[in-house]
């Protein structure tokens, strides 16, 4: 009876041996994080407004006129082929970007040229040459920072009178750097 003790020890202790032995795995466990931050967001204050302008009907030369990015009322304006007519708007677009506080983000501005449309006739007006506010580009401790974009206008020689629009406007997309 002894030895069937014995054995059924020893079957035992056998059967529980792998268990003794030397891990062959080892478990690591990461943690996993996430912040959400605030949305990044751009909204127009104000439109690009070259105001009003007596380009000469008679002339061969094109009239352009050059808006700064600076905030109103003192946009630097330059024009040639044409006259400024006083009392009028002139303003450089006006963005707001609102986003978390102090925090960097990426401006892209238009480089192509929008084509404005007039109202009547068909002369070929366009606006170029986008000129913006200049970086670093950090929103401020309340997590807003203005931007202005100017640009110059470009009309052709002899122009149809009218009122030019670009109705999808120009666009200024941000995100986060």
């Amino acid at each position: 009876m002894r030895k069937i003790i014995v054995a059924t020890a020893i079957v035992a202790i056998a059967s529980f041996a792998p268990n003794a032995m030397a891990q062959t795995e080892g478990h690591a466990h990461a943690a996993t994080n996430a912040e959400i931050m605030t949305a990044l967001t751009i909204a127009n204050n104000t439109a690009l407004e070259f105001g009003k302008i007596a380009a000469n009907p008679d002339s061969t030369a094109a009239t352009t006129v050059t808006l700064s990015a600076i905030a109103e009322p003192v946009v630097a304006v330059t024009s040639t082929g044409g006259e400024l007519i006083t009392g009028t708007t002139r303003l450089a677009a006006k963005f707001t970007v609102s986003g978390e506080n102090s925090t960097t983000f990426v401006p892209v501005f238009p480089t192509e040229a929008l084509t404005l449309g007039g109202s009547t006739g068909s002369t070929v007006v366009t606006v170029d040459n986008f000129v913006q506010t200049a970086g670093p580009y950090t929103t401020s401790g309340t997590g807003s920072m203005i931007l202005y974009v100017g640009g110059t206008l470009n009309v052709a020689a002899a122009p149809t009178k009218a009122t030019y629009t670009n109705a999808a406007g120009l666009t200024v997309t941000v995100t986060y750097n």
